[in-house]
């Protein structure tokens, strides 16, 4: 009786799982209602914990949610509006400090968690940027292999014409 051959695991590469692992976090806040609840949470443990201690660095978390999920176009109204409700929470503490570095500090966290927007906006096209690619050609980048439908890697063999024309910098490629 032949035994039958298994197809080898698929195998995943160190890049796949360095863009994946830091950003798990964003699959579970994938609707709004979820963003606003989170926030509304950090609001309120904010406020309980008084003007010394500043919980506002949470809000991180939502931003990110909104920009990875559903763009920049949710992400910066959120970004900008999220550290001003410390400017409320000033009227009822006994703070040491004037409503001026009150107002510095709260626009410094806004323009900090925009930027944190752009760039997790920015970093979830690089990563469906990376996912389309892998798809069209799944080549190692170690020995430049190319894997077939089957999922058999082949090798690739470079041929260079005998005479390249001058500013000719292309190649043909074919799998051997």
């Amino acid at each position: 009786m032949p035994t039958q051959l298994s197809q080898p695991a698929p195998q995943t590469d160190r890049t796949s799982r360095t863009i994946d692992l830091p950003l798990k976090f964003l699959t579970f806040f994938h609707a709004p209602w979820m963003w606003l609840g989170f926030s509304a949470m950090v609001w309120v443990l904010d406020y309980l914990s008084g003007p010394f201690v500043h919980l506002s660095i949470l809000f991180v978390f939502p931003v990110a949610a909104a920009a990875w999920h559903r763009g920049l176009k949710f992400a910066l109204p959120l970004a900008l509006v999220l550290p001003w409700f410390r400017l409320l929470f000033y009227s009822t503490w006994d703070a040491p400090w004037t409503w001026v570095d009150t107002g510095a500090s709260c626009l410094v966290r806004a323009v900090v968690l925009a930027a944190f927007g752009i760039i997790t906006r920015h970093l979830r096209r690089q990563a469906d940027a990376i996912r389309l690619l892998r798809g069209l050609l799944p080549i190692r980048g170690y020995c430049k292999k190319i894997r077939d439908s089957r999922g058999t890697w082949h090798p690739t063999r470079i041929t260079l014409p005998a005479k390249p024309r001058s500013g000719s910098r292309t190649a043909s490629t074919r799998i051997a």
